[in-house]
C-alpha cells in the first residue's frame, strides 16, 4: 500500500531521494531529531500560531514524528519537545488535505530541482468555511534528505497581512527502536 502522500505526488515519487521516500511511506513509523522553531511576535500571529497548533519559539530542541499511514489518510503526530500537534491527510481528487487545528489545507505536493515541496490550493475553517483566496495561508516546504542521510525540512507559514508567522526547520532520522 502507497501512502496518501505519495500517490498525489504520483509518478515523481519515484524520483524521491531514499530517506524522503521512506518517511512519507511511513516506514518506519517513528523518526527522531532536533528542530528551530521561529514563531512572530504580536497577538494576531500568535493567534494564528494557536489556531494552527503550532508551538512556542525554540531553539535547537528534540523533535519526534509519528506516522499512522491508512489507505486514505496519514496522521502525523509532532513532538515539538513536548508541545504534541497533530494533523491528518487525507488523499483528495486534486491532491491532499491536511487538517491542522481548526483550519484544512488543500495542498498539492510538488517535486522540482531535487526537492519535495507543497503548494496551498485552498483552505476552509472548520472544514466548511472556505477562505477567500486573498485570505490564503501559504506556505514555502523544502523536504530533503542532506549528505548524512537524514530527512531535512525547513516549513514556513505565511498569513496574508502578516507576513511570515512561523518557521520550523530541522532534521529526522529514524528512530532505532522503530526497526
Amino acid at each position: 500500500m502507497s501512502s496518501p502522500f505519495l500517490r498525489a505526488l504520483g509518478p515523481d515519487a519515484a524520483k524521491l531521494a531514499p530517506v524522503v521516500a521512506a518517511l512519507h511511506a511511513g516506514s518506519p513509523r517513528y523518526w527522531t531529531g532536533r528542530v528551530t522553531v521561529r514563531r512572530r511576535e504580536g497577538v494576531l500571529a500568535a493567534f494564528a500560531c494557536r489556531v494552527a497548533g503550532f508551538p512556542r519559539s525554540m531553539q535547537d530542541a528534540p523533535f519526534g514524528l509519528d506516522i499512522e499511514v491508512g489507505p486514505e489518510t496519514e496522521i502525523w503526530t509532532r513532538d515539538f519537545d513536548g508541545h504534541i500537534m497533530r494533523s491528518v491527510l487525507r488523499l483528495t481528487q486534486t491532491g491532499l488535505s491536511e487538517r491542522l487545528g481548526v483550519i484544512d489545507l488543500g495542498l498539492c505536493p510538488e517535486f522540482e530541482a531535487g526537492m519535495l515541496s507543497t503548494r496551498v490550493t485552498d483552505a476552509h475553517v472548520f472544514g466548511i468555511i472556505p477562505l477567500p483566496r486573498f485570505a490564503l495561508p501559504h506556505g514555502d516546504v523544502r523536504l530533503y534528505q542532506d549528505k548524512k542521510s537524514r530527512y531535512c525540512f525547513d516549513i514556513v507559514g505565511f498569513v496574508p497581512v502578516l507576513g511570515e508567522v512561523i518557521r520550523y526547520s530541522g532534521w529526522l532520522l529514524a528512530d532505532p527502536s522503530s526497526r
